[in-house]
């Protein structure tokens, strides 16, 4: 089972219309340090859009891009995903966190840290949905 967690409502249209996987849960959610709700901030470039109103990320193809919209989008832990989801049920989360990854991992379960620490199985890769 994999929980995705996406608060770009572009991304969430898009992977709908070319068809969520079965085995995909689809949370319209920003993933983050504490639960809240904050502004998303949405760039024509929606590799850069994020919770950062100025996106860190620089190298490669990436530049500064303007944000053109703001959408108030909830934001959840990852403790919180582990209360809605039992561990065996869930192989992998993905989240697009665009320059928030220290933020998000201040809401990783304690429990859990260690074995992040340790797994190879925890990336910062770019990741591409595949059909089942």
């Amino acid at each position: 089972q994999v929980v995705a967690l996406e608060a770009d409502p572009r991304a969430i249209d898009g992977f709908r219309r070319s068809g969520v996987p079965t085995n995909c849960i689809l949370l319209p959610v920003a993933a983050g340090g504490r639960r809240q709700t904050s502004d998303f901030c949405l760039r024509n470039d929606h590799r850069q859009s994020s919770l950062e109103e100025s996106h860190p990320i620089g190298g490669g193809d990436q530049c500064a891009v303007e944000v053109v919209e703001r959408r108030r989008t909830a934001v959840v832990t990852l403790d919180d995903i582990a209360d809605l989801f039992p561990a065996e049920e869930i192989d992998f989360v993905k989240i697009d966190v665009e320059g928030s990854e220290a933020d998000v991992l201040a809401g990783v379960p304690a429990a859990a840290t260690a074995a992040l620490a340790g797994s190879s199985r925890f990336t910062t890769a770019p990741l591409r949905w595949a059909r089942s």
